[in-house]
């Protein structure tokens, strides 16, 4: 059980550190700027230069997959703290 607590606060610390991020205003207004700018690329972009567009895409694609990881790892740290509270709970019974 020691061990289970140990890594459900591994989580719930991970959780912590991505909420600071989500936070810090530089943070988001770097994923927000990004986007902007592949998106205003994009839509600047020859449509027969498929490779740029392809490129634009991935890149559009990249930065919501950090964006999905990262919440990913708040959610599964706020999980834990559920179940810390649980095993808390639990313990007094």
């Amino acid at each position: 059980m020691i061990d289970d607590e140990r890594k459900l606060r591994s989580e719930m610390d991970r959780a912590a550190k991505v909420e600071a991020l989500f936070r810090d205003p530089i943070f988001t207004e770097s994923f927000d700027i990004l986007l902007a700018h592949y998106q205003h690329q994009w839509a600047e972009s020859n449509p027969a230069d498929a490779a740029e567009r392809e490129r634009l895409y991935a890149l559009t694609q990249a930065l919501g997959a950090v964006r999905g990881h990262l919440q990913s790892v708040f959610e599964t740290g706020r999980m834990a703290e559920i179940q810390i509270t649980k095993l808390a709970e639990a313990s007094l019974h």
